[in-house]
């Protein structure tokens, strides 16, 4: 469900409203060890999709709302870990989103995003005490951020959606059906080593 977490609501707004000017770049990063919960299910690709579509699933969404569709995808790696580079024929020039759980056991979990705007490059890194920091200026400020957990803010979401009769949630059918195609076509791209079209697949 796209962003929940207090750093990417952030970014999200800052890219939405152009508050250090349109985004040059952006890089994501979520990598992991292999999960050591249920291994007979999730070492299975066939059945889980591989941590494309367990844990990069989530960047990609992001990625979708903050940019829209890719014109095209190029994907290098595997299933269970994949680079890819998304191609906008409007939007950022340099765009893309790194995702595995093949790293050794004791491996911490790793959640990163350096967006640079025309005026500003933020960071921001899951492993740091100043988890989101923002350089402009020659200079390097740390941005507070909310505590609390993306799932945290899911059932909060849900919830109030419930009280207040709000109709329509954050993220729809419709956008889990858009970024599944994105993912499928990340597939192609792993398979093929070439460009794979998203529109439309």
């Amino acid at each position: 469900m796209h962003a929940v977490l207090a750093g990417w609501d952030w970014l999200r707004e800052a890219i939405a409203n152009k508050t250090y000017g349109a985004v040059k770049s952006a890089a994501f990063q979520r990598l992991s060890a292999p999960p050591d919960w249920s291994t007979k299910f999730y070492r299975d690709p066939r059945r889980t999709g591989g941590a494309l579509v367990d844990l990069h699933i989530h960047d990609v969404d992001f990625l979708r709302w903050c940019f829209g569709e890719p014109d095209g995808v190029t994907s290098t790696g595997s299933l269970d870990h994949v680079t890819t580079l998304y191609h906008y024929s409007r939007g950022p020039a340099h765009v893309a989103a790194e995702g595995g759980w093949d790293h050794a056991p004791g491996f911490a979990f790793r959640m990163r995003y350096v967006v640079n705007f025309e005026n500003a490059t933020a960071d921001f890194d899951l492993l740091r005490a100043d988890k989101l920091v923002l350089s402009r200026g020659g200079e390097a400020v740390a941005i507070p951020l909310e505590t609390t957990l993306g799932y945290d803010n899911e059932i909060r979401h849900i919830v109030h959606a419930i009280a207040t009769g709000e109709s329509e949630l954050r993220a729809s059918i419709d956008d889990a059906l858009a970024v599944t195609k994105i993912l499928e076509a990340e597939k192609r791209s792993l398979g093929s080593g070439t460009l794979s079209m998203a529109a439309g697949s």
